[in-house]
């Protein structure tokens, strides 16, 4: 048959694998998308940190309390508050050389800042029968990367403890 339209041949050499521009191109998009959840992975890592260690920094009070009131070892036990973690220890004052005392190492990215308990100070001691304190107060685990991000530990003068 007689066709009215020339058709091209086309030559398959040059249509062959992918050129540098769209490699580039993908390997761009590749990189802000790794950026997008790589932060979003860091964030959500850095809440559940502060999360973790401002809960369990209100615990080791708690625990002290309660020796305290259970008159375990027929003693007062306190926390010493520290930036990097609260330490329970055994009598009215703290002793840095006292084997019973138990450190709480939080994770590197929070810290305790911002202490503020009646008296000053950074011990909290606990009263035997009644598990009262004179030295309630607040203080903060905050990210060390951002301080402005914080939970806040408050202490009463109960000895109850919260965070918020």
């Amino acid at each position: 048959m007689f066709s009215f339209f020339k058709t091209k041949k086309h030559d398959l050499r040059q249509y062959k694998g992918f050129s540098l521009v769209e490699i580039v191109v993908t390997l761009g998009i590749l990189a802000i998308v790794s950026a997008i959840v790589l932060s979003s992975l860091s964030s959500n890592t850095d809440r559940e940190a502060l999360a973790k260690n401002a809960d369990a920094a209100a615990s080791v009070l708690t625990e002290a309390r309660s020796l305290t009131i259970s008159s375990k070892s027929a003693s007062n036990y306190g926390v010493r508050l520290t930036s990097v973690g609260p330490t329970l220890f055994t009598g009215t004052t703290y002793n840095a050389s006292a084997s019973s005392n138990r450190s709480l190492a939080l994770n590197a990215r929070v810290s305790i800042t911002n202490i503020s308990l009646t008296g000053g100070g950074s011990d909290v001691v606990f009263s035997k029968l009644t598990g009262n304190t004179s030295q309630n107060g607040t203080f903060r685990v905050a990210l060390v990367s951002n301080p402005s991000v914080y939970k806040t530990v408050t202490i009463y003068k109960t000895g109850l403890v919260e965070v918020q």
